[in-house]
């Protein structure tokens, strides 16, 4: 193999790897374990099937338990949860990251 092919290859390699880390990153805003624009428009039924039991927050609201907020001049060692904010139709319209209800 010539040099040139060699670094074209890896220009190539590189650029698909930066692909998917930019799709990915997009998905997972909120966080790398669950898929935002998965989530957002489905039913809490079809999330819980992929993801297991969410908490129930309130009737409109399900959770994930994601970390303990230990790292940073800021933190205070709350509990941090994804959150899923439901429609009437118990679909979800909005995630977004928050400690626990009244904490």
């Amino acid at each position: 193999m010539t040099k040139k092919l060699i670094e074209l290859i890896f220009i190539v390699l590189a650029l698909i790897l930066l692909t998917f880390i930019i799709i990915f990153k997009h998905n997972h805003k909120h966080s790398l374990k669950y898929n935002d624009n998965w989530i957002i428009g489905r039913n809490i039924t079809e999330i819980e099937e992929r993801y297991g039991d969410a908490i129930e927050f309130s009737e409109r609201e399900r959770a994930y338990y994601l970390y303990k907020d230990t790292i940073g001049p800021m933190a205070n060692g709350q509990e941090m949860y994804y959150i899923m904010r439901l429609n009437h139709e118990y679909k979800v319209k909005e995630v977004y990251i928050a400690g626990p209800p009244g904490g």
